[in-house]
């Protein structure tokens, strides 16, 4: 067998096998699909899968070897001892100068709301809002005047 072929085979049976499950996928959506046609679909997905896995298992290590694996490398060298000493200390880093950086500045600002605070802040704002609308929607009631008697004297 040539590579060409192999890989003509090959190439053909994925082709059928992608057909197959397209087909699956479209009966899927169809409310019409039986089980017997959604089973027929995936026998012949499955048996164009397995012809691709037994034609690369036995034939494509002709055409595509496995690579070599690497010669092992020598054990390192021993490393020479490390003394005690503790390095020099650093230098601190620059600190952030807050005028210069507005996000730290609002970050660090106390007045700025944490994000739980800004929801319970909001979700309040829409129940007013929401109950200033419930009261322009409801009609007002109509106040009966009664009527007093006038007093003579």
């Amino acid at each position: 067998m040539s590579k060409r072929l192999y890989t003509a085979a090959v190439m053909q049976l994925r082709a059928k096998a992608l057909e197959e499950l397209a087909i699956i996928e479209r009966l899927l959506g169809d409310p019409r699909t039986t089980s017997e046609e959604l089973m027929a679909h995936a026998r012949e997905l499955v048996l164009n899968e397995n012809a691709i896995t037994a034609l690369e298992g036995y034939v494509g290590p002709q055409y595509d070897p496995p690579p070599q694996a690497p010669a092992p490398s020598p054990p390192p060298a021993e490393e020479p001892p490390v003394d005690e000493d503790p390095l020099p200390a650093a230098e601190p880093p620059n600190p952030v100068d807050p005028e210069k950086s507005p996000t730290y500045h609002d970050s660090a600002a106390p007045s700025a709301e944490t994000y739980r605070e800004k929801l319970l802040r909001r979700s309040h704002e829409r129940l007013l809002e929401d109950e200033a609308a419930a009261k322009a929607t409801t009609p007002k009631k109509k106040k009966k005047k009664t009527k007093t008697k006038k007093k003579n004297d």
